[in-house]
């Protein structure tokens, strides 16, 4: 049939792709691809019969409305009306439905837009609501409607208006001028699910799921409140008994989590899955099918099916990734599913296209198959005692679970099979069961007992690489494959010694004036000879040992300087704030940050606060012409209020501050910067000597600002032949560094000569050798034949230096 032309409509040229260029998961086959040249928001789906044929209609939420594509023939979708909402362009867009009129929000103007779909597939009509009391309601971010035909629109007007949580109305009388039912003004309530008189409402920026009665929505009561596991819930859908509820936190590494809500007074959580552990995905939206499936939504991970029917054992049984160029954190790719259609068809809507500037449609074909359950009870092998903490892993698969204080563990697996079933305990033997074979719905139970192991004398000693002298007070730090960790302190004499089990370690010993070291990959056998570590002088800290900086804060506890690994923080996937990793081929991933409990960007920044970072004292007297080099972050910026923060770095020599730099909102970059500074430019140098970090946050103006610090060392310039000009890290770079066997430097340059070349010196200056750069870029390995120790490699032409770059051999 031909496409009707709306008024108010805009029409645009679709683009059909009925070819899928990623790879299926499993449990779920691609029918079929619809790509739209802007942007989409959520889906809804909507079906009803024409004589004998039930026709089936995706409703995809898109930046100007709504798109209707008929999904009858999901290997041939036809895309019948874009109907756009005037005024109301927003990316943020819900829908649902009521009799056959549909009914979508926005975040920007004109209340909502209401479509009559009786007359598909030949025509729509289109209608738009703004309730007229009080206050005008002209925004709403999702909404639902219940069996009785009510209608919540949540988080209408934004954070700030007696709409903020709901505003009800009935659609029985006037679907297309719904009557006003009551409200609740507060809290902010994301997403809801009404079913009888009980909402769900999930109060995102507060991070619980609260329960309320809404029989008289004028009029709510609440009934219980609880915290998800990332305190920022998204939605969540009960059991049709209202026995178990599964919510969704929308941030990076969130779960799918389930509740036994039976007694509100005592609500316990029963299990948390995820659909790529590890990967920092994030899950968007849940739905139930049956109460058996939750069908979710992840925004790079996309179609995600868990059989829930033991909600205390979720297992994963079925995905699709609709776009496999999107992987990771952070927002795009899957924004919404609906899988009630009465052909069992699901279909997905894309934020954005991975390579393309819109988004899309997916139409996808599910097969339900049950889990295979797994469980047991694992004990120790010589008392028989129950033991708790017993990772348990399914190999081959993500299924993974630790086992309780009863000794219980719950796993499975989404694909029946035979399996190897691996149990790990610190201090135990680690132990495989081998030919295990799992069924789909079947509960197979498979106990373990685990053999202790006996522990054996490990000891060394931390000494000067030059002068042998032994140094006391070295932090030294095993960690083994299997998990095992140690801590150690050398004492006086530069020895240390504790009792641990025999493994593969890597080891990591360090001290403030020193250089620290690591050997990786060591295989500890029973008794093992001592370890000797050699610490090169020099100052270097990349923070993987807690080495003696001050953190000091006012008021702001959550914003104060922390010395971990970051959990990154973005504003929607589109501003970074709390950075993601730390400076890349250091020791350990930990960095200085203020702040670092994830969630939203205003989290755990600083706010109204002064917070401060202090490092240890340095001696310089020894230096010739010392530089001071590290990597900061720093982001000033959010939604309520021009940037008018600042990051201030302060030197001292024991007598006198002076200032390094200042980074202001000006100054905003999410990203790691390098700074090097000659010392002697700003103040004289002492043996008392502290680098200072102060992070202003000025009241009134409710920013979010995030600062860092990373990879702090001091270079004399004159043994190294570095400085601020020439360390170049855009020409010049090394991978892995630093490195135990040898490494790639690639460089770039856009003409050298022939007298171009690279020369290599020793910590204390001594050229080692010599080789010629003959092209402008290229690569080539270097180190292998090198002792460890940390090295300065030149670019030099016509005797000009063009670049240095320093490495560290490790082992």
């Amino acid at each position: 049939m031909k496409k009707a032309l709306l008024t108010l409509t805009l029409t645009f040229t679709l683009a059909l792709n009925f070819t899928h260029l990623g790879a299926q998961n499993f449990n779920m086959q691609f029918r079929s691809e619809v790509s739209f040249p802007y942007s989409c928001a959520s889906i809804w789906g909507y079906s009803s019969l024409d004589g004998a044929l039930m026709r089936e209609y995706a409703l995809v939420g898109t930046n100007y409305g709504v798109s209707i594509v008929e999904v009858t023939d999901p290997d041939n979708p036809v895309d019948l009306f874009d109907v756009v909402h005037q005024g109301a362009a927003s990316e943020w867009r819900e829908i649902k439905t009521y009799g056959h009129y549909a009914y979508a929000t926005n975040e920007q103007d004109n209340g909502l837009l209401i479509i009559d779909l009786q007359y598909l597939p030949d025509s729509v009509k289109q209608y738009q609501f703004i309730y007229s009391q009080g206050q005008d309601l002209y925004t709403g971010h999702t909404l639902w409607i219940d069996e009785h035909g009510r209608m919540f629109v949540f988080g209408a007007n934004g954070s700030n208006s007696p709409y903020s949580g709901y505003a009800c109305f009935d659609l029985t009388t006037d679907p297309i001028n719904p009557a006003f039912l009551g409200n609740r003004p507060s809290p902010y309530i994301h997403d809801g699910f009404v079913r009888g008189d009980t909402l769900w409402a999930g109060e995102i920026y507060d991070g619980q799921l609260q329960v309320i009665n809404v029989a008289d929505p004028a009029n709510p009561v609440a009934l219980a409140q609880f915290n998800t596991p990332s305190n920022f819930t998204h939605n969540a859908w009960p059991t049709h008994d209202d026995h178990y509820v599964f919510t969704t936190d929308e941030v990076d590494n969130s779960y799918l989590t389930s509740y036994d809500v039976s007694d509100l007074s005592n609500v316990t959580e029963l299990d948390r899955a995820q659909s790529n552990p590890g990967s920092g995905t994030i899950i968007h939206n849940v739905h139930l099918l049956n109460d058996q499936f939750a069908v979710v939504a992840y925004y790079k991970d996309g179609v995600v099916l868990f059989d829930v029917s033991h909600p205390d054992n979720m297992i994963e049984c079925g995905s699709y990734d609709t776009d496999p160029g999107e992987s990771g954190g952070n927002y795009g790719g899957t924004w919404g599913v609906y899988p009630y259609l009465p052909s069992g068809t699901i279909i997905a809507s894309d934020l954005s296209d991975a390579g393309a500037n819109g988004g899309k449609l997916t139409v996808l074909t599910p097969t339900y198959v049950a889990a295979c359950w797994l469980s047991g009870t694992v004990t120790d092998s010589v008392t028989g005692v129950l033991l708790n903490n017993v990772y348990v892993e399914v190999e081959g698969t993500q299924n993974t679970d630790n086992s309780d204080l009863s000794g219980v563990y719950k796993t499975g697996n989404g694909v029946a099979g035979t399996y190897t079933v691996r149990f790990s305990k610190f201090g135990y033997l680690t132990k495989e069961v081998q030919n295990v074979t799992l069924t789909s719905g079947v509960e197979t139970t498979l106990d373990a007992q685990l053999v202790p192991l006996i522990l054996s004398t490990f000891s060394g000693q931390v000494v000067d690489s030059i002068t042998n002298a032994p140094i006391q007070g070295a932090p030294v730090f095993f960690v083994s494959t299997d998990g095992y960790q140690y801590n150690a302190t050398s004492d006086a004499n530069g020895n240390f010694s504790f009792n641990g089990y025999p493994g593969t370690y890597d080891i990591y010993a360090g001290k403030w004036g020193y250089h620290e070291k690591g050997l990786l990959s060591v295989v500890v056998n029973p008794n093992p000879p001592p370890f000797l570590f050699q610490l090169i002088k020099g100052y270097y800290d990349d923070f993987f040992f807690n080495l003696g900086w001050q953190s000091i804060g006012g008021v702001s506890n959550t914003g104060k300087w922390v010395r971990d690994v970051p959990i990154g923080t973005s504003y929607y996937g589109y501003d970074v704030y709390n950075p993601y990793n730390d400076v890349s081929g250091d020791l350990g991933d930990e960095c200085y940050m203020t702040g670092n409990l994830g969630g939203t960007p205003g989290n755990s920044d600083v706010d109204g606060d002064v917070v401060t970072l202090t490092s240890p004292a340095f001696d310089l007297t020894n230096y010739n012409e010392p530089y001071i080099n590290f990597y900061a972050w720093w982001v000033d910026g959010g939604i309520f209020g021009s940037p008018d923060d600042t990051l201030k770095f302060t030197l001292s020599n024991g007598n006198t501050t002076v200032s390094l730099m200042n980074l202001t909102s000006n100054a905003s970059d999410p990203s790691w910067i390098f700074h090097s500074f000659k010392v002697s430019d700003f103040i004289t140098l002492t043996n008392n000597m502290k680098l200072k970090l102060s992070t202003v946050d000025y009241q009134g103006n409710a920013n979010w600002i995030e600062g860092g610090l990373d990879v702090f060392e001091v270079v004399d310039s004159v043994a190294t032949g570095i400085s601020e000009t020439n360390m170049n890290h855009d020409l010049i770079n090394a991978y892995p560094n630093p490195f135990s066997n040898e490494e790639t430097i690639s460089y770039h340059f856009d003409q050298p000569g022939s007298d171009a070349r690279m020369d290599v010196y020793d910590v204390l200056g001594n050229k080692l050798e010599s080789l010629p750069v003959k092209n402008s870029s290229g690569t080539f390995s270097f180190g292998k034949n090198l002792p460890e120790g940390i090295y300065f490699i030149h670019f030099v032409e016509s005797n000009k230096m063009l670049g240095v770059i320093k490495v560290v051999k490790q082992f």
